[in-house]
């Protein structure tokens, strides 16, 4: 494997860390896919650079990510450099708050049923990041850390759902926030009335594939009457 970049980034990068946070690293090679492997609170995120240019010129998100708050440690060949510079925002980022919008009322509806909370708790956190991300993107803006966002949305409620996502509870009062801030910045086809099947068949339709990997998760660790 040539490893042509290096950068840090994430909370450890922007300086809003805590104890616990993980140390994320991404490493740009010529591999011919991504991967990533984690362990002991650092994440290695593997991209190839060719990956990483094609995303900057289509303005995703975690590219945004990249280049705004990433600290470069080693860019011999200026790959990283290339992909700062190839980086166009997108007017609108509705397929990215689309996802998380859907994803979002799915959790509203049956996520309190799921075993294994922490992923639930991940995955709220997620959503709200998203749609936030997305929608401030869509205003010019880079914002990331998890206070910057709730100062955003005008919401502290934000902050703690973001905080909140290694808590091994599910906090009925959380979820309601959550529900709330999905009506206030979320949009979607998505009906908290759906029954499981159909929110199958939308994350299928919209190639969601958080939401499926999430969906099979819960259906496995759920009670038989849940799905």
């Amino acid at each position: 494997m040539a490893l042509l970049s290096m950068a840090l980034f994430g909370s450890r990068a922007r300086g809003d860390d805590g104890a616990g946070s993980d140390v994320d690293i991404l490493l740009i090679t010529q591999e011919a896919k991504p991967r990533m492997v984690s362990t002991n609170r650092m994440s290695f995120s593997f991209y190839p650079a060719s990956w990483l240019l094609d995303k900057a010129t289509k303005g995703d998100l975690f590219v945004l990510h990249l280049v705004r708050e990433g600290k470069v440690i080693y860019d011999e060949r200026g790959d990283f450099a290339s992909m700062s510079k190839a980086f166009r925002l997108r007017k609108s980022y509705g397929e990215n708050v689309e996802q998380a919008s859907s994803l979002g009322r799915f959790l509203v509806r049956y996520g309190v049923r799921f075993e294994d909370t922490v992923a639930l708790n991940k995955r709220i956190a997620w959503c709200v990041r998203t749609i936030l991300i997305a929608r401030a993107a869509e205003a010019g803006n880079a914002i990331f850390s998890a206070k910057a966002l709730a100062a955003f949305a005008g919401s502290n409620s934000v902050e703690e759902l973001i905080k909140n996502k290694d808590s091994l509870e599910i906090d009925n009062s959380r979820v309601r926030d959550f529900a709330g801030f999905l009506d206030r910045w979320g949009e979607s086809n998505a009906s908290d009335a759906w029954q499981p099947h159909r929110y199958l068949e939308h994350f299928r339709a919209t190639g969601n594939e958080l939401a499926l990997r999430t969906y099979f998760v819960g259906i496995e660790s759920a009670n038989a009457e849940y799905f």
